[in-house]
């Protein structure tokens, strides 16, 4: 049996907590020292992803109220549906929003 200290499973802990949090292996190489100290610039990484977070649980929170009235629609078939209909037409036009905004950011 393996007994790791208790700063060994703090760090595991941080690492995984920050990927839970969003953050990719490489951001958090680029902000997190191995030996645990952060580096400058970590305040602004970490509202840039609070902000991405906000916007993907915006996004969750649509889909999870789209299917939660799928399950008890009254419909027969979704696509005769006007909540199914409109839930997916103001997804596509999000889409179109998003892949606008990420060509005039790239």
């Amino acid at each position: 049996m393996r007994v790791y200290t208790e700063a060994a499973v703090n760090q595991v802990a941080l690492i995984d907590l920050l990927q839970l949090a969003g953050f990719t292996l490489g951001e958090i190489r680029s902000i997190v020292s191995p030996e645990g100290t952060f580096s400058p610039g970590w305040r602004d990484r970490a509202l840039e992803k609070i902000d991405e977070l906000t916007r993907r649980l915006t996004r969750i929170e649509f889909a999870r109220t789209i299917l939660e009235h799928t399950v008890t629609c009254p419909h027969e078939s979704l696509h005769e549906c006007p909540v199914f209909i409109r839930g997916v037409a103001d997804h596509a036009e999000a889409l179109g929003a998003n892949q606008q905004h990420d060509m005039a950011a790239g």
